[in-house]
């Protein structure tokens, strides 16, 4: 089983033992924090797969994004303008079409929320890249302040390279 997959796994497993409650598309919500943060989360993802808008509209100017895994592809962006330049900007000159975002699974506790996600899209040599994600994200007001983001390294490499 691949790393990220695993991590994956735990990450989950630790937040649903901890009380987390999983919010599933369909789902009937309560109004808490929880829910608000999921169906916020979940809507932003929907905006970014139909092309309306992009997930990084919620971050806010000072949000840190961290990648934490083992090399090749790991570092912390300092606020929204790193991430963008220095990550993004990267990623999206050697794709030829948009990312495409499928959550599996939402995971909210509190400020905290946790995203599953398999990414595809086609690199300029019209290769078809997948990965998968498990995102850490801390929301404040509506947006997100923090996020610390488990990618398939190895993947997310080979498609930099």
């Amino acid at each position: 089983m691949n790393t990220q997959i695993r991590c994956a796994q735990v990450i989950c497993t630790a937040l649903l033992v901890s009380g987390m409650r999983p919010a599933t598309q369909g789902e009937p919500r309560s109004h808490t924090a929880e829910s608000h943060h999921a169906t916020l989360i979940e809507q932003a993802f929907e905006n970014w797969k139909s092309g309306r808008s992009d997930i990084t509209d919620l971050f806010t100017p000072a949000c840190t994004w961290t990648v934490a895994s083992a090399q090749p592809v790991t570092g912390t962006h300092a606020d929204r303008s790193a991430f963008l330049n220095e990550a993004m900007g990267v990623m999206t000159t050697r794709l030829r079409t948009p990312v495409m975002p499928q959550i599996k699974r939402i995971v909210a506790q509190g400020d905290h929320v946790v995203v599953l996600w398999d990414a595809t899209a086609i690199s300029e040599e019209g290769h078809r890249l997948e990965n998968s994600y498990a995102w850490h994200l801390q929301m404040q007001h509506g947006s997100i302040t923090q996020i610390t983001a488990f990618p398939d390294v190895w993947r997310l490499a080979a498609t930099l390279h």
